[in-house]
């Protein structure tokens, strides 16, 4: 019997059982000596390396079960004379990066220490050095703009390498791309600089981060921004979607662009900020008469996305069209019908795939003919702003995947991308229309024959 690569790797368990420790991502307190105890670099240095080549052998062990999910009698031997090429680089690499995160964290906590000992230094004799904030975050001198920090009371305490991926270099310019409102102008000024902006971002309500220097942080009552990297393009593309509802579906609650600049490779995006839950924080106790009543919601908000007219030039939105799984996939040119978009959907099959067994996929695809509306693409629990009182949906966030695409395209996508027990059974009835198995069963298949990169 031949062998199988049904089994995947531990999922955050050493190989001795014992739970691996989880990768260290906030910053920790302070404490009385600047050095890191041996023990503790020791626990560093095991944590980055079970994380990093976990997931580099994970990788390459799944790329070998697609092949053979797509085709069970495939030679594999081209794939590991491929895999072996580039395995011993790939490795030495995360090794080099443990190094690395090894020795950030030394001088993080070295730092962390300096500064707790700076701060007790005066605390011990206030005389030497004066504290004039009060406890609260510094203020900016007073100017034509709002200069007051929102949120001193829980600034966050960013990290070394959080604060390199916040704050832009001072010799960076600022790009407007989309005007600044009132409210923003008044925030930032009508010619925003750096060292305000940076400002503003440490004193900020974190409400979403993570390594690759994604931010999502509130800065005023009623304003978010939101930081992207690399992803100029999706920012323009989404503020410019936004533009288009607002103006043909006012009653769609989403949020209100309050502008967007660009800072080197980074985007910015000033918009709605809502003070409410997500869906997702509160679907694990929310009684089933309450998801009812969200549902009856959403189901009319798919009703007035469903009632904008497509006008027949290219499928997605601003002549790119998103295909977002384990990667993110966009096109490079304009898709202008559906059955251009199935074939681009099988366009990077992976090797072994056969010619007819990609023919029967389209052919199958092409059978699925609905016409094409306004799509979110990414309708989960996670992306639904509820208002306070956690009954009433406030907005609908995240529309980087959205655009005109088939009807089924919002089903695939909302029955995939939630983590929620029980979400498929409360999507809005025309999301959720019966039969769309048929189209969810094909998507996966379509998934399995696919590279993801």
């Amino acid at each position: 019997m031949p062998t199988s690569f049904n089994h995947d790797p531990p999922q955050n368990n050493d190989f001795d059982g014992e739970p691996a420790p989880k990768r260290l991502r906030q910053s920790v307190e302070p404490a009385d000596t600047p050095s890191v105890a041996p023990d503790t670099l020791a626990s560093i240095e095991e944590t980055e390396r079970y994380t990093r080549l976990f997931r580099l052998n994970r990788n390459l062990v799944q790329t070998l079960l697609r092949c053979v999910n797509a085709d069970g009698t495939v030679d594999l031997q081209p794939h590991l004379e491929q895999a072996a090429k580039s395995y011993t680089g790939r490795r030495q690499l995360q090794l080099e990066r443990v190094a690395q995160a090894v020795a950030e964290k030394i001088a993080e906590t070295t730092n962390l220490a300096s500064e707790h000992s700076l701060e007790k230094g005066s605390n011990d004799n206030s005389t030497t050095v004066a504290d004039t904030t009060n406890g609260e975050a510094p203020q900016l001198p007073a100017t034509s703009f709002t200069s007051v920090a929102f949120f001193p009371e829980g600034a966050h305490r960013w990290n070394s390498r959080q604060k390199r991926n916040l704050l832009p270099s001072n010799e960076s310019t600022i790009q407007i791309l989309r005007p600044l409102s009132p409210e923003a102008i008044a925030l930032l000024g009508e010619s925003p600089n750096i060292s305000h902006l940076s400002t503003l971002l440490l004193s900020a309500k974190p409400l979403f981060f993570n390594d690759f220097g994604k931010f999502v942080l509130n800065l005023t009552p009623s304003l978010t921004i939101k930081i992207v990297p690399t992803e100029i393009t999706t920012a323009v593309r989404q503020i410019d979607l936004l533009a288009y509802i607002h103006k043909h579906a006012p009653t769609v609650p989403i949020p209100v662009c309050h502008g967007l600049f660009q800072i080197g490779n980074t985007s910015y995006t000033l918009m709605t900020h809502y003070p409410g839950p997500t869906l997702a924080a509160l679907w694990p106790a929310l009684a089933d008469d309450k998801k009812i009543h969200i549902r009856e919601q959403l189901n009319d908000i798919i009703a007035a996305l469903g009632e904008l007219e497509w006008s027949g030039d290219a499928l997605g939105w601003g002549g790119t069209t998103v295909d977002s799984r384990r990667h993110r996939r966009t096109t490079s040119e304009a898709l202008p019908n559906v059955r251009a978009f199935n074939r681009w959907l099988l366009s990077n099959p992976l090797p072994g795939v056969s010619k007819e067994r990609l023919d029967y996929l389209c052919r199958r695809l092409d059978a699925l003919d609905y016409r094409v509306v306004m799509t979110h693409a990414d309708l989960c629990p996670r992306n639904i702003m509820l208002d306070e009182d956690g009954a009433t949906v406030a907005g609908i966030i995240d529309w980087e995947n959205a655009g005109w695409y088939p009807r089924w395209w919002e089903y695939v996508k909302a029955a995939d991308g939630a983590e929620e027990a029980g979400w498929e059974e409360f999507l809005p009835p025309l999301v959720r229309v019966d039969g769309w198995d048929r189209e969810w069963a094909l998507d996966k298949v379509v998934e399995s024959v696919v590279m993801q990169s």
